[in-house]
């Protein structure tokens, strides 16, 4: 393993021919944090990788934290978007009285990010995202206001779904369906592995179709009593 301030990248990360220097800027980053972690990651190897100089980072992005953010938002608008209009689509039809079926909310919210996962050019962003269960840090809350919009329109749309729960309840349901869902984010073998091979490979819109029964299922369960 190369030392945290090495400048060399890892085998695969190089230079995109024809690129332009922030592009090839986002691209190393995101791989390299994705593949290392944000700490573990320097701008000597951003840039190394990048084929560019610190000075660069610092024109485009002003810090390293701010090429953090540029790495997250160049994916996660688009995502955002979609979820959005899948959520107004659905919240259209219940305008109109057609009640919304709480599966197609989860699929409004969880489809957007686990499509980009399975196309070449957003995997490293996908396994990036996966590690925010596990790696808190300022670099994480200076990006978590792209999802207050978001995160709030769903929440009461949650909450209309499923009036029996009380906020609290609902609150820890979606963090543990959410989280599930960055599991299946952070790597394609970890089913295998935590398993012992017991979960198979599937079909994707069939790995989906059962995370969306699974997160139903458990949302849709009644509240316990609390305190207990």
């Amino acid at each position: 393993m190369l030392p945290r301030d090495s400048a060399q990248p890892p085998p695969g990360v190089g230079p995109v021919p024809g690129a332009d220097t922030r592009q090839r800027l986002l691209d190393a980053a995101e791989r390299l944090f994705a593949e290392r972690s944000y700490e573990a990651t320097s701008l000597r190897q951003v840039t190394a990788a990048a084929g560019a100089n610190l000075a660069a980072v610092n024109y485009h992005f002003g810090s390293k934290q701010g090429l953090f953010r540029a790495v997250f938002l160049r994916r996660i608008e688009p995502i955002n978007t979609e979820r959005m209009g899948r959520l107004a689509a659905l919240e259209a039809g219940e305008a109109a009285g057609q009640p919304v079926v709480l599966e197609e909310l989860l699929r409004a919210l969880m489809e957007p990010a686990l499509d980009l996962a399975r196309q070449e050019d957003g995997r490293w962003f996908a396994r990036l995202v996966g590690r925010a269960f596990s790696e808190p840090g300022e670099h994480w809350t200076a990006v978590d206001a792209e999802f207050h919009e978001v995160r709030s329109a769903f929440v009461r749309a949650f909450a209309r779904s499923l009036p029996h729960l009380p906020p609290t309840t609902l609150g820890w349901r979606l963090f543990f369906a959410l989280g599930v869902q960055c599991v299946l984010l952070a790597g394609a073998s970890q089913h295998q592995r935590i398993t012992g091979g017991l979960a198979g490979d599937l079909a994707p819109e069939v790995v989906l179709d059962e995370l969306v029964a699974f997160a139903a299922a458990g949302l849709r369960a009644p509240a316990g009593e609390p305190g207990t």
